[in-house]
């Protein structure tokens, strides 16, 4: 098992979706947005881990587990810790990185639909910073685009 990530993992439909960005950045709110726009929808929209998980790849997949020290918690902003529902492993089919920079890309070049991490490619996009209406909008429609919202879903 390897050492713990500075991430967040949701689980969205069959889709588990990590969530990377500097400190700060919105990681654990847009992870709280995108499980609500899941259970809204009616698919199952929950954590995996908030802050800190687990990656490592299994049969050229790579999975997500929480750190065990804070699993089943997650920080939601101006509450503070809070106790959330959550799955112990999933595969991840979906980065989504957070992006601080001001000149956000309008057109990613398609050389940027993937990333590779812990030697797996895996789907990426980014999405700007403080922007969770329109980063949740794009989430699900890469994953429409990628058929992984209609597997598992209602």
């Amino acid at each position: 098992m390897n050492n713990p990530v500075h991430c967040s993992v949701v689980l969205v439909g069959a889709a588990a979706i990590l969530i990377s960005g500097p400190s700060g950045s919105g990681k654990s709110t847009l992870g709280f947005a995108l499980i609500q726009y899941a259970n809204l929808s009616g698919r199952l929209g929950c954590w995996v881990g908030d802050d800190y998980c687990h990656l490592e790849t299994n049969n050229n997949r790579l999975c997500a587990r929480p750190a065990q020290k804070i699993s089943g918690k997650a920080e939601m902003r101006g509450v503070g810790i809070v106790t959330i529902p959550f799955e112990k492993d999933v595969v991840i089919r979906l980065v989504v990185d957070i992006s601080t920079d001001e000149l956000y890309k309008r057109l990613p070049e398609s050389n940027d639909n993937f990333t590779d991490r812990f030697g797996t490619s895996v789907l990426r996009m980014t999405v700007p910073e403080a922007r969770n209406d329109l980063a949740v909008m794009m989430v699900f429609q890469r994953l429409r685009e990628s058929g992984w919202w209609n597997i598992g879903g209602g």
